[in-house]
């Protein structure tokens, strides 16, 4: 839909249609006191943000613009907000050193990163804006509430991709509160995007991840058996160890074509090395068809030269061990390569990595399949996904079983 804004910049008046989606016009027009536009990437937040508060800064009042680091405030946030005035023919001046925009109807614009909540205590504001919130502290939030004391009937609007129910944002904006306005967006909803982009995020998400990350929905993740607390920045790693200094290491392949395998599984081939006393893991985890497979399994294996190599083989699954067999130059000569028929259930079976999750000796290659591995860890049991899982699973029980101990006895 379109909508027709006049903005009075000192002697002259205008007139501009500008186009908004549904929601974006219902967050425009919400008078609460407090309003949240809940948006999946991509689809519109900062520019709805940005715009809502050109439309309604009044004469001579102070307005925030919080965004939760400098580098976000500089690079996202204000170019996006002068775009919006000067595309509504409402900019006065900007102040660089103060980092402060002048509208047309001398209202100014204060721009703030999160970075020291306690520098904006003194600031007396008719309205603020936080860009993504869901990525700064409660604290900034109660701050910057407490700065909207210049004029009756101020008011604070964020913008964000949801964070889980765990997070401040779903408390103040997840359910129901008086004075609270929210307004939730998908990202399909944003006509101006590529055509592929929300089905190439979807390949390469899972289901959960995906509802949060385009639907704009909260995600309740109670229940699973690793939250958050149980991962950091040392789960992903830029590199493996140099192959020379591996004690031992294998490939696991779940193909995810019996019995267990869900509509849309990824199939997934996942490389364990044992190194320094951690577990090195490379994970490719995509949806492909049997011939590809093989493939990708070949090429792994070429680049990574595992002692071990392991298909799941139940049904009719071990056909592709004869196939990569064949492909390879017949009987495993290349790699000694093993059926792993599995009858324990899929639950046990994964739950037997908690051991190296608790102790924090997973390392995982910072790629799109170890980024998809390390989703569907932390979703796990509650993901629809757990191939990537089931398969780092595997590849350590190859170990262990060849060796006859613990993966540190290698």
């Amino acid at each position: 839909m379109s909508t027709t804004v006049a903005k009075r910049s000192r002697s002259q008046s205008v007139s501009l249609p500008i186009a908004l989606t549904p929601h974006q016009a219902e967050f425009l027009d919400a008078p609460d006191a407090i309003v949240g536009f809940v948006g999946g990437r991509g689809a519109g937040k900062t520019w709805i943000g940005a715009y809502r508060l050109c439309k309604r800064a009044e004469p001579g009042k102070t307005y925030l613009v919080i965004a939760p680091t400098y580098t976000m405030l500089r690079d996202i946030c204000w170019p996006v907000f002068l775009e919006q005035a000067r595309r509504l023919r409402f900019l006065r001046d900007t102040i660089r050193s103060r980092l402060a925009v002048i509208l047309g109807n001398g209202a100014t614009i204060l721009f703030r990163s999160a970075d020291q909540p306690d520098r904006l205590r003194g600031i007396n504001a008719a309205g603020a804006w936080i860009d993504e919130a869901s990525l700064v502290s409660r604290e900034v939030y109660d701050v910057v509430l407490m700065t909207l004391r210049q004029t009756p009937g101020a008011w604070l609007a964020c913008t964000f991709t949801p964070k889980g129910k765990s997070h401040w944002t779903y408390e103040v904006f997840g359910v129901p509160r008086p004075g609270v306005r929210t307004v939730h967006a998908r990202t399909a909803e944003n006509p101006f995007l590529p055509s592929d982009f929300v089905r190439r995020v979807q390949d390469q998400t899972t289901d959960l991840l995906a509802r949060q990350e385009l639907e704009g929905e909260f995600i309740d993740l109670s229940g699973v058996d690793w939250p958050s607390e149980y991962w950091g920045d040392w789960v992903l790693v830029e590199r493996l160890p140099d192959r020379s200094r591996w004690l031992a290491s294998a490939v696991a392949v779940d193909p995810s074509l019996g019995k267990e395998a869900n509509v849309g599984d990824y199939s997934a081939i996942v490389l364990v090395a044992v190194c320094d006393d951690l577990v090195w893991v490379e994970a490719g985890l995509e949806r492909r068809p049997p011939w590809k497979l093989i493939r990708d399994v070949i090429a792994f294996c070429d680049r990574h030269r595992p002692d071990l190599v392991g298909f799941e083989a139940n049904q009719f699954q071990e056909l592709l061990v004869h196939e990569f067999e064949r492909a390879t130059g017949g009987s495993g000569l290349r790699w000694p390569v093993f059926q792993i028929k599995n009858s324990v259930n899929k639950l046990l079976r994964v739950r037997r990595l908690g051991p190296y999750i608790v102790r924090r000796e997973l390392r995982i290659l910072d790629t799109p399949g170890g980024r998809l591995l390390l989703q569907q860890l932390m979703e796990f049991p509650q993901g629809k996904h757990d191939d990537g899982p089931d398969a780092l699973e595997m590849a350590i029980r190859l170990i262990l079983e060849t060796s006859g101990g613990s993966i540190h006895d290698t």
